[in-house]
Order: structure tokens, then C-alpha cells, then sequence
């Protein structure tokens, strides 16, 4: 699964202009979808639980993730070690994911 972050701007129903963020998940073989939007900037703890709201969804969680490295995620790099966020460590060993980044 490749898990990939964006925005888009979009106008409300009264014509004021909004930013809206997503997260969107994408299984690599099947192309399948999920997409979580917010009004506001994504939080780590907005991440996890869009992980745990994509893996009900999908029904499983997958064999890989995919990842672009972003602060929400990634702290910062160590002679090419990725260093996660305390948050998103606990969460990974927790769960038990293989990541890539």
C-alpha cells in the first residue's frame, strides 16, 4: 500500500474559498482506495487513526507501506536511518507494520 498526502482548494456553498487536506491510501496491485479528508492540517494522532480507518476498511492491513517521508512521520535521518516520531514508532511496533519509506 502507498499512503500519500495532498490538499486542494475548494469553494463553500457561500462562496468562501477552503483549503481541505487528505491522506489517501492506495493498495499497490488492485489500485483500491481510501481517502481521509480534514478542514484543518493533519496531527499524528489524525494519521493513525486514518490507518486504522483505512485498514477496517480494506479489510486487512497490508504486507508493506509506502510512504513519502513527512514530519508527521519522520523526525529526521541518521547516516540514512529514518527516525519516526515517538507517536508513530509506538504505533508501528504496536501494530506490527512494514514500512518503507
Amino acid at each position: 500500500m502507498q499512503i500519500d498526502f495532498g490538499h486542494t482548494k475548494q469553494r463553500t456553498p457561500d462562496n468562501q474559498e477552503v483549503k481541505l487536506r487528505f491522506i489517501a491510501f492506495v493498495l499497490s496491485n488492485s489500485r483500491y482506495k481510501y481517502k481521509k479528508w480534514l478542514d484543518r492540517p493533519f496531527t499524528t494522532q489524525d494519521v493513525m487513526e486514518a490507518h486504522e480507518d483505512a485498514f477496517r476498511w480494506y479489510g486487512g492491513i497490508p504486507r508493506e507501506i509506502v510512504y513519502d517521508q513527512d514530519n508527521l512521520i519522520v523526525v529526521s535521518e541518521n547516516g540514512g536511518d529514518l527516525i519516526l516520531t515517538k507517536e508513530f514508532e509506538h504505533y508501528k511496533e504496536t501494530r506490527r507494520l512494514n514500512l518503507r519509506f
